[in-house]
């Protein structure tokens, strides 16, 4: 049996028992579950995005997507018991006097719908944000992927803001509207260009970077790559609202400090001068076709070094917004089939030899395995800012909401 399978089958035992649960209760009682359920994801996503804006654990961290999860869940849950329990009171005498079976059959059928609805939003809530493998396991998963197809497109995009707040990871709006986003087929990607003699090299020349913004009361960590001597290119929203920003090269050993010297919100591309930095600077290509083998480097979640291989999907003029979500912006990218997760902002995305073809910017709401990259066109300024001789700081703007 398929982990897909077992997904199926355990999703479709759930909605049996809410059946049984909805014809135990009846239909008022069943609708007011229904309304403490939303209301306490609703409480629960708005009272804790406010209250892990005042903490220093970063937006990008696996802890607070455990805080968000568990205590979404936990606090609809509690509303949800709270409001059918008051739902079973009201309706109790009435049941007594007749009815009751019309009255079940209601119930069963508003919690046999309220559950399919539940399992394809969660399921396309949870897409963009849980570990490659599940994500394939979910995508697989015919409940799932039946459930979401039947979802109209304003149920789709809500769910997709939904995700931004459940999952804050400070991804760019890539396109002003989710269901804008291209759908692009590709090869899986192959994972021998992991092991080239160029992609092996430029570890050398792809950092970590640390920014400290104590205005916001956050730290947030991100990756970059070598421009130029004493020169890396990375994310806007990496280092947005920044007082500090330090880097190790290959994510270990001295930690190095920075100093931004360009910063552009509209294409989400930033220029660090450090002086200290000794790496070598990466060599940068003009463009990858559709189909070609290509490696996502940089420090996904936090964590080591990585390597993910990926496949151009092809190319697309973004029309997104900037990364506080404001001014439009547009912006060459190319779509990859790939695992991009936050950390990977502001990393190279390398070609099998290890040339730099673009800048890792964000990953997709509603499919799995799709990132985004900064082509070397939208870059093309920075790149020249990179490799002129002027290294005046510039100020880092706001902090993204991300």
């Amino acid at each position: 049996m398929t982990a897909a399978q077992l997904v199926d089958l355990t999703l479709l035992a759930l909605l049996v028992i809410q059946v049984a649960i909805g014809w135990a209760r009846g239909l008022v009682t069943s609708i007011f579950g229904v309304v403490g359920y939303v209301g306490g994801a609703v409480l629960a996503l708005w009272g804790l995005s406010s209250i892990l804006a005042l903490t220093p654990i970063a937006p990008d961290s696996t802890l607070r997507t455990i805080i968000m999860l568990v205590g979404v869940l936990g606090i609809a849950s509690a509303l949800h018991g709270l409001m059918a329990q008051l739902g079973s009171r009201l309706m109790a005498p009435r049941r007594d006097t007749g009815g009751g079976r019309l009255d079940s059959l209601a119930g069963a059928v508003v919690n046999a719908l309220v559950t399919l609805v539940a399992v394809g939003l969660i399921g396309m809530a949870l897409l963009p944000v849980v570990p490659g493998a599940w994500r394939r396991t979910l995508q697989e998963s015919r409940v799932v992927s039946t459930t979401a197809e039947l979802m109209p497109p304003q149920v789709i995009t809500a769910t997709a803001r939904l995700t931004v707040a459940l999952y804050d990871a400070g991804f760019p709006p890539v396109f002003g509207n989710p269901l804008d986003e291209p759908r692009m087929q590709a090869e899986a990607p192959e994972r021998e260009a992991l092991n080239s003699a160029g992609v092996q090299r430029a570890r050398t020349s792809v950092v970590k970077i640390l920014s400290d913004a104590p205005g916001c009361n956050r730290m947030s960590e991100g990756s970059g790559w070598v421009a130029a001597p004493h020169r890396v290119i990375t994310n806007a929203h990496v280092v947005a609202g920044a007082r500090t920003v330090t880097l190790r090269v290959g994510g270990t050993g001295r930690s190095l400090n920075a100093q931004v010297v360009w910063f552009d919100p509209r294409r989400d591309v930033a220029v660090l001068h450090v002086p200290d930095l000794r790496a070598p600077a990466l060599p940068v290509v003009d463009g990858l076709p559709a189909g070609a083998s290509a490696v996502v480097a940089g420090f996904p979640l936090n964590g080591p070094y990585d390597l993910e291989p990926a496949r151009i999907r092809g190319t697309v003029q973004a029309q997104g917004r900037d990364i506080y979500g404001e001014q439009p912006a547009t912006r060459e990218i190319y779509s990859i089939y790939s695992d991009v997760n936050p950390g990977n902002s502001g990393g190279p995305l390398l070609t099998t030899d290890g040339q730099v073809a673009g800048t890792v910017f964000a990953r997709s709401t509603v499919a799995a395995e799709t990132g985004f990259v900064l082509t070397n066109q939208t870059t093309a300024e920075a790149l020249r800012i990179a490799r002129s001789p002027a290294a005046a700081p510039v100020a880092t703007g706001a902090c993204t909401t991300g």
